[in-house]
């Protein structure tokens, strides 16, 4: 497997509370991606698959939280993306339940990239966002 991405200040959105989830998700996927590579017991990645998804649904009611706050025009939008990560992470459940290895190594990959390229893309636009508003 591709490393998952570790926390550097780049990615940063300036809100330490968010970051600090950003740190703790990056951290949990690292932790399932060692389990799956070094084939540890289905239950150690089931316990951290379900911390995975569990710290997610947190991470993203914090997040819209401040969208609201701060009144982000992309909030829609952004919430959506976490609904989707949501279904994602819960079709990779489902196929680490069944059993079905080649699937939930699939899944593992989809869910990676989609969380990786949500912190870098969509996460740094709500940075900007805010760095904007800090400036007016």
């Amino acid at each position: 497997m591709n490393s998952t991405a570790l926390w550097n200040e780049q990615l940063s959105v300036g809100v330490e509370e968010i970051d600090e989830e950003h740190r703790e998700l990056l951290f949990l996927m690292r932790r399932l991606e060692l389990a799956m590579d070094q084939d540890n017991p289905s239950t150690e990645i089931h316990l951290i698959l379900n911390s995975l998804a569990d710290h997610a649904l947190t991470h993203f009611s914090t997040e819209e939280s401040h969208f609201l706050e701060t009144g982000y025009p992309k909030a829609d939008f952004h919430a959506q993306e976490h609904r989707r990560f949501e279904r994602k992470i819960n079709r990779f459940k489902k196929a680490f339940a069944s059993g079905n290895v080649q699937i939930a190594d699939g899944m593992f990959h989809l869910v990676r990239d989609w969380l990786t390229q949500h912190i870098e893309g969509d996460d740094q636009e709500f940075a900007a966002f805010l760095a904007n508003r800090q400036q007016l």
